[in-house]
């Protein structure tokens, strides 16, 4: 008998491997990613010391993952609260809505450079499509356009 290919079946395949590939590309180079080869290498020691008919460590490695799972849950929150943000439909319509202004390129650029020049350090990020909220931690907040006279007055 043939298996038939349902259209389901094909749907859920293109799903699940967009999310798999949404997943990877996030996470490529983080401590997060090492971390999940890390426990994809347990589950595979687990699995063979289960399949080998190692009661005991099979059963250390299964309390090991219930702790582990919770564990990570707490140490990465950041990163999943980030991940669950990405998936969110609704940011869109909740999000900062930050009208700005328009942001003279050339005068900030050549400020920088003039920075550069004189090694004095800045560390310059605009924010684009995604919040930046979860890497601000203390500041003053200043409700102005920036500009190069302010970028040379803060450093």
């Amino acid at each position: 008998m043939v298996p038939v290919i349902r259209w389901q079946d094909v749907a859920d395949i293109i799903i699940m491997s967009f999310l798999a590939y949404q997943l990877y590309s996030w996470f490529r180079h983080t401590r997060a990613m090492q971390v999940l080869i890390g426990m994809v290498f347990l589950v595979g020691v687990y699995f063979i010391t289960k399949n080998l008919g190692l009661f005991m460590t099979s059963w250390i490695l299964q309390e090991l993952g219930t702790v582990l799972f919770v564990l990570i849950i707490v140490i990465f929150q950041a990163e999943i609260r980030q991940a669950l943000y990405r998936f969110s439909l609704l940011r869109n319509f909740f999000g900062r809505q930050d009208g700005g202004g328009l942001i003279d390129l050339a005068d900030i650029s050549s400020t920088i450079f003039r920075l550069a020049k004189e090694r004095t350090g800045a560390i310059v990020v605009f924010q684009r499509h995604e919040s930046l909220d979860d890497y601000l931690l203390h500041g003053v907040p200043l409700d102005s356009i920036p500009n190069g006279q302010l970028i040379e007055c803060i450093f």
